[in-house]
């Protein structure tokens, strides 16, 4: 009687969990959605530091601030600006700062609610 209650809870709990594999399956659309196009405003900025070691063609690299802003439209074009400054020290322990500007060209809202925006930069 033992073995009876033992198997049947073992089938039990094998038919329990294909059900929720073939429901989970189920409920998942057949393709990804397409990406949302539409008008937005984006803004950010941060700061932060990099860990020990950290170098950039021979700079020890110390942190950065970074900011930016774009507006997308429909038509998946964009138009806007992006700035990080990076500070570290040279080889010989002077100050050095490292200046990325960016031009953003397009832009798209993605279904999870990130944005992928493209465009051309510079490094100086």
């Amino acid at each position: 009687m033992k073995e009876r209650t033992k198997m049947f809870k073992v089938l039990i709990s094998t038919g329990a969990a294909m059900a929720l594999v073939i429901a989970l399956a189920l409920s998942q659309p057949a393709q990804p959605a397409a990406a949302v196009i539409t008008e937005n405003v984006i803004t950010g900025a941060g700061a932060g530091i990099y860990p020990a070691g950290a170098t950039f063609n021979g700079i020890q690299l110390a942190g950065s601030t970074f900011g930016f802003g774009v507006q997308t439209n429909t038509d998946g074009s964009g138009k806007g600006d992006f700035e990080m400054q990076i500070n570290g020290s040279s080889p010989i322990g002077l100050s050095q700062w490292i200046t990325i500007t960016g031009w953003i060209n397009s832009g798209t809202v993605n279904t999870d609610g990130t944005v992928t925006l493209q465009g051309t930069c510079t490094l100086d």
